[in-house]
């Protein structure tokens, strides 16, 4: 039982650490204008889904 919680604690404790870490560096989101643009465009510099329309002219 002891050797299940050190696991577990050790799992949260190291994710926890790689979260913040990775937060601090990267940042966890998009621009906002990366976001409406699509992140296909935006990462890839593609469409995935060139033959669908995603948005009308209503």
């Amino acid at each position: 039982v002891l050797g299940v919680a050190a696991v577990g604690a050790w799992a949260v404790f190291t994710s926890l650490a790689l979260f913040l870490a990775i937060k601090a560096v990267f940042g966890l989101r998009v621009s906002a204008k990366d976001e409406l643009l699509g992140l296909d465009l935006s990462e890839h510099k593609s469409e995935a889904y060139s033959g669908f329309q995603i948005f009308s002219n209503m």
